[in-house]
């Protein structure tokens, strides 16, 4: 049996279909012109939210990922944002390829200079497939995607988990499936896809064009911008990175940056280049990065190495 239901916001109406099984799960189609946001709001876990290929949906101040609840803690929470034509996209596990591919997409469009998508505070389990993410051009925006960004406590960083971002294409306007290596210096966003959470993977898309300098209309008009494809300063992962086209000016993928708000922490003591006493092992693992930093020098050098042993406190690395 099959229900249908109407939202109503405004003068745009939502299909909802819910599907009568086991468990309740709803397929919700948002034509296009509809508001996507109002889809996103009544979704539940497990639901599959379904925007139109071709179509453009726009926001002036992002499209957020709600949270909805503990749930189940498996891949059944999954809510999953798809474009409407999935048969024409690559097979699951084949990158995209954009100038093959970009009619089977929707459209996600910023025009506020905020991020396309976000996600809000304690959101998981989400998963995006086919969508071309971009700006209008007009304003300058720092990052396409933010997500895990609004958490206000180390416990809700940590709640912040599984998300999917599978055969997108994420860049600039000044980059499109015709256009993908533009020769505009000037570009109106900076970063593609920013992260703050637990279990992310970003796999078989195309994330390109973030290069070159400032707009004019910025205050840093001129100046080039700190430019990545993918980014995490705080983690804390795991990132699961694969099969993905990459094209950034100053990092195609920068990890760090920022306070990690972690026990995972230690003061050492009888260091030498290549093992230390740590204060706290806590959680550390033979095959670990660990970033050590010299107190007493000014400026304080970093030195990385990969655990080889642990001996109680006494750890080796390389």
């Amino acid at each position: 049996r099959v229900l249908e239901q109407s939202l109503l916001t405004a003068t745009i109406t939502i299909s909802i279909l819910i599907l009568a099984s086991g468990t309740r799960a709803a397929t919700i189609v948002v034509p296009g012109g509809g508001d996507l946001q109002a889809a996103l709001n009544a979704a539940q876990l497990g639901d599959t939210i379904i925007v139109q290929a071709g179509a453009t949906y726009t926001t002036g101040v992002s499209f957020s990922l709600p949270y909805k609840g503990a749930g189940t803690g498996t891949d059944a929470d999954y809510i999953t944002l798809q474009t409407s034509n999935l048969a024409g996209m690559p097979a699951s596990g084949v990158r995209l390829d954009p100038t093959l591919q970009s009619g089977a997409l929707a459209k996600l469009i910023s025009t506020g200079g905020y991020p396309v998508i976000d996600s809000a505070a304690g959101a998981h389990h989400w998963k995006l497939i086919g969508l071309d993410l971009s700006t209008n051009g007009v304003r300058y925006t720092p990052d396409l995607v933010e997500l895990g960004f609004q958490a206000t406590s180390r416990a809700q960083l940590l709640g912040q988990r599984n998300f999917i971002i599978d055969r997108c294409f994420i860049h600039p306007a000044e980059v499109t499936p015709s256009t993908l290596f533009t020769t505009v210096l000037q570009r109106s966003a900076g970063r593609g896809i920013g992260i703050a959470a637990v279990e992310v993977s970003i796999i078989n898309s195309y994330i390109a064009g973030f290069a070159g300098q400032y707009p004019a209309n910025d205050p840093n008009a001129g100046q080039n911008i700190d430019s990545y494809g993918i980014y995490s300063p705080t983690g804390p992962g795991p990132l699961h990175i694969l099969n993905n086209y990459i094209e950034a000016q100053f990092n195609n993928i920068f990890l760090g940056g920022a306070d990690s708000d972690t026990s995972n922490k230690a003061t050492l003591s009888n260091a030498t280049m290549s093992s230390a006493t740590f204060s706290n092992v806590a959680n550390l693992q033979v095959g670990d990065l660990v970033a050590m930093q010299t107190a007493s020098a000014t400026p304080k050098p970093w030195q990385t190495g990969q655990v080889t042993a642990i001996n109680g406190n006494n750890v080796s690395f390389t």
